[in-house]
Parts: C-alpha cells; sequence; structure tokens
C-alpha cells in the first residue's frame, strides 16, 4: 500500500443508500429476489472513464444479505461471510446516516483487503449486473489488481487513515472512496432511503464519485546511437529537459548520457502528463558532431514512455570530455539545485 498526502476537503461522498425509520406497511412493489446494479460517473468525469473503460474495473462484494420484513415495507440485512463481523452495524439501520456509512464501507473494505477476497462480480461503467437483494461494497480500481490500487489518506475528521482505490487512465488519476449500495432502493432526488414513499426500484444505477487530478508520473525516454566509437573515454552527452503545460515551465533538469557502445538510453521518470516536452542536445562531446534529434513532443499518456531519438557520428579527435550531473527541483515558482555530484 502507498501513502497518499490528504488533501482537506477533498472527501467526496459517495453515491450510498441511506436507510432512515421504517415506513407503515404497504404492498412490496416488486417481486422476486434479485436487482440489477448499473455504474455511472460524473458529467466531467464520464467521457474520459467511458473512453478508458479497459483500464477500470469495479469489484462488488456482498457484505449482507437482504430479506423483506413481514410486518413493514422494509427491509432486514443480516451481514454475511466473512463480513459477520459488522452484524451489530445491521441490526438496526434506523439512524444511519451518510457518515455512519461511509465508516461502515471503510470497515468493509479493511475485510476486504486483510482476507484477500475475491469480488463476487466485477463490471465497468455501462454494464448492468445482476444480484441478489443486499447490501453490496463497492471498489472501482485499476485494471492491474486491486491490491495495487489501494492507497491510504488521511480522514477528514479524526486524523484516521482510510482505505482510498485509484485508476488511472492516460491523462488522469481518479480516487475513489469504498460505497455501500442496497438492493432493491428507493431514490427521491438523488437519495435513496427506505422511508421514501415511491416504488421500490430494483434497477439501480450508481453514482460513483471521485477526485481527478492530472497525472504527474509522466516517463521520457531519450535513445543515443553514434556511428562509431572513438577516442580514449566513453563519448557523453549532455541532455537540457524541459516541460511546459498552460504556458508554465512544470519540469527542468540536465540530464548526462554516457555510452559503452554506440547506442544507449536514458530514462527520466515523473514528468507532468499533457506537457509538451522539449529536449535538447546541449553538450556532445569534441569528439562527435549532432546529426539528428527530435526536440519537442507532446506526452499525452502517462503509461507510455515518450521516447526522443538523438544520432550523433564520429570526428577524429584527440581531446577529452568529462562531464556533471545536476538535478533541479520546484518548490513553488522556484527552481532550486539539488546537488547530485559526480563525474560521469
Amino acid at each position: 500500500m502507498r501513502k497518499l498526502i490528504s488533501r482537506s476537503g477533498f472527501w467526496l461522498l459517495a453515491a450510498v443508500l441511506l436507510v432512515g425509520s421504517l415506513s407503515l406497511s404497504r404492498a412490496f412493489a416488486i417481486d422476486g429476489e434479485s436487482s440489477t446494479l448499473r455504474f455511472d460517473a460524473s458529467e466531467q468525469y464520464k467521457d474520459d472513464l467511458a473512453d478508458n473503460a479497459s483500464k477500470l474495473q469495479i469489484g462488488v462484494f456482498q457484505v449482507a444479505i437482504a430479506s423483506k420484513n413481514p410486518n413493514y415495507d422494509s427491509y432486514d440485512y443480516v451481514a454475511s461471510g466473512a463480513f459477520s463481523s459488522l452484524s451489530s452495524s445491521f441490526s438496526d439501520l434506523s439512524d444511519m446516516n451518510n457518515e455512519k456509512y461511509l465508516s461502515l464501507a471503510q470497515e468493509a473494505a479493511k475485510i476486504v483487503l486483510d482476507n484477500g477476497l475475491v469480488p463476487d462480480q466485477v463490471g465497468s461503467f455501462g454494464d448492468s449486473l445482476s444480484l441478489a437483494n443486499g447490501m453490496y461494497l463497492v471498489l472501482p480500481y485499476g485494471n492491474d489488481s486491486l491490491a495495487d490500487s489501494v492507497e491510504m489518506g488521511i480522514g477528514p475528521t479524526g486524523g484516521q487513515d482510510k482505505i482510498l482505490t485509484t485508476v488511472s487512465t492516460p491523462l488522469y488519476k481518479y480516487t475513489f472512496n469504498p460505497a455501500l449500495v442496497a438492493l432493491p432502493s428507493r431514490e427521491v432526488d438523488g437519495v435513496n432511503n427506505s422511508s421514501n414513499v415511491v416504488d421500490w426500484n430494483s434497477n439501480v444505477t450508481m453514482l460513483l464519485k471521485a477526485e481527478r487530478e492530472d497525472r504527474t508520473d509522466g516517463q521520457i525516454l531519450i535513445n543515443k546511437t553514434v556511428d562509431q566509437l572513438g577516442g580514449s573515454s566513453s563519448p557523453t552527452f549532455i541532455f537540457d529537459i524541459r516541460a511546459e503545460k498552460d504556458g508554465e515551465i512544470v519540469y527542468s533538469n540536465v540530464e548526462s548520457l554516457v555510452l559503452d557502445g554506440t547506442s544507449g538510453s536514458i530514462s527520466i521518470p515523473n514528468i507532468p502528463v499533457g506537457s509538451t516536452v522539449t529536449v535538447t542536445e546541449v553538450y556532445s562531446g569534441v569528439s562527435y558532431s549532432y546529426v539528428s534529434g527530435n526536440d519537442s513532443l507532446d506526452l499525452n499518456d502517462g503509461d507510455v514512455p515518450l521516447e526522443f531519438d538523438f544520432v550523433n557520428e564520429y570526428k577524429d579527435s584527440n581531446d577529452h570530455s568529462t562531464s556533471v550531473r545536476n538535478h533541479f527541483e520546484k518548490n513553488g515558482s522556484e527552481w532550486n539545485h539539488v546537488p547530485e555530484g559526480g563525474n560521469e
């Protein structure tokens, strides 16, 4: 698990079923013991998540079994399987509010991770899953694995660590809270509550909310090729690297590459995705002349390294060269030199 730096005021509430006081007895509006669950995203995120649905999985875990209450138009819930330790939480749902549901979802998510549980079903946006009526934990995660998608964040109150899951598309990183949803449901103005005086709905669409941020984990790869080796030392080449986004320099550094053969590469991580990256060969030693290179490219996919290819040719010389590697980090609007030192 990785550590996620907290961001005040970020913890968006996931769509959950809020169960209030039980309504008076009335005929159940639906028959059968199963419902369907479909997933949707906030309007501003929908296009990106839909276009990258293959990068997202939504794990659904049955936390409690639902049964119709014979005396009221309601459902009772009994914690099931590995979630039996949550039984007391389901014995009386009359005072459950959004905060308590989020806390209960956290407890259920911890049980999943501690026990390595496998989802009962896995879906994505646009899918309709057929599920037995009950209470379900919903965990969106990346297409690698649930364990690799988990981060820990500081909660908005009490300083408690919270379980979060992340999903990355080429440009963005999405962070989700674990969420609970009950099937079937009653929804009025976007709030599901068993005391709402509307018909029961067995075809539920769950809105998954998230925080979205630009990815900063892009990578570039600088490839160097020379026609031949010459001189008494390994050839050294120095590159100035700058990334610009929305009119601002978001990355600036100098890197050196020392060849042991006629070709070699260096990889530079943590480049902001969505930026235009310019790589300039500023030094090729006295024994090599510059032939070609691609100076500026757009980094539009954080999962695919952006490659720059440079070619030089040897010119006979007895001169020698060395290089020093410097590292710069941005602090606010200023770039500060961080010594790494050493001749290469």
